[in-house]
């Protein structure tokens, strides 16, 4: 068996990404048999008090409400927990929507609130909430206790690039020491938390980590962008990597469906890992020179939700907003039939950065800066905040 060695450097790429994103500013639809619904807007009050400070126990970082700001707009991440709360974040902090109640609770680390950047949420069988941070670590919420883990208590990177949950209930990290990737010092770390402390296991920078139903982890590397790396996709099983030989491709997004099955997207194919082998499925967008898969969600019965926004994989997780690049919504796809969905059937905006399904498989999506919508299969609800 072949050991697979994930290791990245993602210099000019970052360099690349840079340069565009301050020269940028910033749907195409389909026919499908879903009947066109109006979108229900639900706003916050832009003159809102402010929360008061959130009673948390001392932790290392600290985190405290704040006003209710556009910027949790800008959604990278989105979980809906065991209780049915939504919760989105990203750029701006992390945000939480209770069932029934409009007004959402943003929260921010208190000494880094313009930095607060969520790039991971997790929740683990005992309801714990883990929210992996881009600089600060990350964090585990249970109940009204906030317990956060960095490089002063245990944690080997405070960058956290990737996080999932492995079929035992363990929490697993890939993290990296410092922000900038084409440090020389650049280290990367992968490891399980399993109740009392970090353990570091083989392997690390990896986009994307899923734990298998048999306990195994799945890990994968991106293409870089302008080197053109071909992506790397294996297995984990608690000892050596082995990897599943999808060559010569560059993949932007991967995601792991109920039954174990592996997916992965690139800007022209789909590709789906199981019974130790790969098939490939040709999708719509399949061309088109803006379209990029920025995120995947499976649902129990084998439909799958895509996301499609201009950039994904190659200007980072979820790509940039451009005047000229052409957003595509989203795609979902029962095994048979694609059906396009975009803001003229009422998702709330073409660019979208994440996916999740909630406890009857209904899709809700995170848009690059215009908020949240949900689809209950016949109307769309967007959440934002103005």
């Amino acid at each position: 068996m072949k050991r697979l060695f994930f290791r990245r450097s993602w210099a000019l790429g970052l360099i690349v990404f840079i340069l565009l994103a301050t020269a940028c500013v910033g749907g195409n639809s389909a026919n499908n048999a879903i009947p066109k619904t109006p979108t229900q807007l639900i706003k916050i009050p832009s003159d809102s008090p402010a929360p008061a400070e959130t009673k948390l126990p001392p932790s290392l970082p600290a985190w405290v409400t704040t006003p209710n700001s556009s910027l949790a707009n800008q959604v990278r991440v989105i979980l809906i927990d065991q209780s049915g709360n939504l919760w989105a974040g990203g750029l701006g902090g992390l945000t939480r929507w209770e069932p029934n109640n409009d007004e959402p609770t943003t929260y921010v680390i208190s000494s880094n609130s313009e930095h607060t950047n969520i790039v991971a949420l997790n929740q683990t069988p005992d309801g714990a909430m883990w929210v992996g941070t881009f600089g600060n670590g990350v964090t585990r919420i249970n109940d009204a206790s906030w317990q956060s883990y960095t490089t002063e208590n245990g944690l080997q990177g405070n960058y956290v690039i990737s996080q999932t949950v492995s079929a035992s209930g363990e929490i697993w990290l890939n993290t990296k020491k410092t922000e900038y990737d084409y440090d020389p010092k650049q280290e990367f770390h992968f490891a399980r938390f399993d109740g009392n402390q970090w353990i570091n296991e083989v392997g690390g920078g990896f986009s994307w980590i899923f734990g298998l139903p048999n306990g195994s982890i799945v890990g994968a590397i991106g293409d870089t962008g302008v080197a053109k790396q071909d992506s790397r996709i294996g297995i984990y099983d608690g000892d050596e990597w082995i990897d599943l030989g999808l060559t010569r491709q560059t993949i932007n997004a991967v995601t792991v469906s109920p039954d174990g099955t592996i997916w992965a997207a690139s800007r022209n194919s789909i590709f789906l890992y199981a019974n130790q082998m790969w098939r490939t499925t040709i999708p719509p967008w399949a061309g088109k020179d803006s379209a990029s898969v920025s995120s995947i969600a499976v649902a129990e019965d084998g439909t799958a939700w895509f996301g499609l926004s201009f950039g994904a994989g190659d200007f980072g997780n979820c790509g940039l907003r451009s005047d000229f690049a052409e957003e595509y919504g989203v795609y979902r796809y029962d095994g048979t039939t694609w059906t396009h969905f975009t803001t003229e059937d009422g998702l709330v905006d073409n660019k979208i950065c994440a996916i999740a399904l909630d406890s009857n498989d209904n899709p809700w999506f995170g848009s690059f800066d215009k908020g949240v919508s949900y689809f209950d299969g016949n109307e769309w609800t967007s959440y934002v905040i103005p």
